[in-house]
């Protein structure tokens, strides 16, 4: 007997003949990236509240902390969407290659952004230098809101109805070893700075 089952049906294993228990959350990519954008969005809002209520001051520790995450988030989402989403989504619906290039270049100028704050925070500090930081992270933050409502309102809403089954079953696998590999990291002692792709 052969059985079809969409992304939303529910998986179960009632005699237990698995060796795992299939995760729902593993075999919808849209899930994965939603999480993403919720968790991205709490920090931004901490970001936003913490450094640009009015302070002259920048709390650099809470800065690095948050850039830091932002910095692992931004090296396995952002690549699960620019070798694996995109490239699928521009084969199956080219009239939506346009807002396609317009995320890839949000995507460049949000590292560009990321990055420069990194470098300001290791200048001295100084009211110039913290003015300029909540300059660049006050675009930083509405560029980056600007981003992930695009990606919610058009991208996974157009994804989920082109791309087959099978498409995002593919989506799905690969994009697993990129974020499993971003969880082991998450895990590990200590920030790191680095911004990768």
């Amino acid at each position: 007997m052969t059985a079809v089952m969409s992304v939303g049906t529910h998986l179960a294993d009632p005699v237990g003949m698995c060796s795992r228990p299939a995760d729902l959350r593993d075999l919808d990519p849209f899930a994965r990236f939603r999480r993403d954008h919720a968790r991205v969005s709490s920090e931004i809002d901490d970001l936003e509240q913490r450094l640009l209520g009015g302070e002259a001051a920048v709390d650099e520790g809470f800065l690095c902390a948050a850039l830091a995450r932002l910095a692992s988030e931004f090296a396995t989402h952002m690549a699960a969407e620019d070798f694996v989403l995109y490239p699928a989504l521009h084969a199956a619906f080219p009239a939506g290659r346009g807002t396609l290039a317009t995320l890839r270049n949000h995507h460049a100028e949000l590292r560009l952004m990321l990055s420069t704050l990194f470098e300001r925070l290791e200048t001295p500090s100084s009211a110039a230098r913290n003015e300029q930081i909540q300059v660049v992270l006050r675009d930083f933050i509405d560029l980056l809101r600007l981003h992930i409502h695009c990606e919610e309102s058009t991208v996974f809403d157009v994804a989920s109805r082109v791309l087959s089954n099978s498409e995002v079953e593919r989506i799905a696998r690969d994009i697993a070893p990129r974020f499993d590999s971003n969880s082991a990291r998450d895990s590990e002692p200590g920030p790191s700075k680095g911004i990768s792709t």
